[in-house]
């Protein structure tokens, strides 16, 4: 009598190769997963920092209010000292006075990304002309340092 013996369809057997692909697409989906969460703790620092930042501005803000009451150009702490100063900046009014003015004298290195204030200065100075189009202004800011210790 023959028998009949019915047998199950065997898996096909796992070699090294398809071993060392699950592996590497396990260890990309964990790196994947590992970059997810570093970009959440990132976005999260920099809120963080933005509320700091904000909360920085304010403080520096009153502070100047208070050096002026006072008629004072710095004060200091236990650790930090500020002390008031100004940026120069340059304001245009008229850009297309400006424009013509730059490329006319050929003074292309008293732009950048904005009017560079020392080489528009330097210019008046030297030459003794005005720069058409421009004023300057002085933004006041405040100097944080930490102070030496004795």
């Amino acid at each position: 009598m023959a028998s009949t013996k019915k047998t199950a369809a065997k898996k096909p057997r796992a070699t090294k190769a398809d071993g060392a692909k699950a592996t590497r697409l396990a260890s990309l989906g964990v790196r994947i997963d590992q970059l997810g969460r570093m970009r959440e703790k990132r976005k999260a620092l920099e809120d963080a920092a933005g509320k700091v930042k904000s909360e920085e501005t304010a403080l520096g803000l009153v502070l100047m209010k208070e050096l002026g009451k006072l008629q004072a150009e710095g004060a200091s702490g236990r650790t930090f000292q500020v002390s008031r100063g100004h940026s120069d900046i340059v304001i245009v009014e008229d850009w297309a006075k400006f424009y013509g003015w730059i490329f006319k004298h050929k003074i292309e290195d008293a732009l950048q990304h904005r009017p560079v204030v020392k080489s528009l200065q330097e210019h008046q100075t030297t030459r003794g002309e005005s720069v058409p189009g421009i004023k300057f202004d002085a933004v006041a800011k405040l100097n944080l340092s930490r102070r030496k210790r004795a």
